[in-house]
């Protein structure tokens, strides 16, 4: 679907909290999910530590269709990526 499509529907929202391990930071995770999946990520907030010790996280939103959002959920997991949901509140908090 081309992005000038994508401009007429509703897309969906869903908010994501991704752990990133040390092993991914160099990878482009998030860059896949827009090339090969067609998603609009956002980056609300990160926090990428040098090690495995500690939390490395990188809160995102994302907007697609239905479809592009699996998509994107089944290769985040192909990955072994946790993956935590949102809620979709005004306050961009976890807590």
């Amino acid at each position: 679907m081309t992005s000038s499509l994508l401009r007429y529907q509703t897309l969906n929202r869903v908010r994501l909290r991704l752990e990133i391990s040390a092993s991914y930071h160099r990878e482009p995770i998030l860059s896949r999910l827009v090339s090969d999946f067609n998603l609009v990520v956002n980056i609300t907030g990160a926090n990428l530590g040098k090690s495995n010790i500690g939390e490395s996280y990188c809160d995102i939103e994302i907007r697609g269709t239905p479809q592009q959002i699996s998509q994107g959920l089944i290769y985040l997991k192909s990955l072994n990526v946790p993956v935590r949901g949102k809620p979709n509140t005004t306050e961009d908090d976890w807590y």
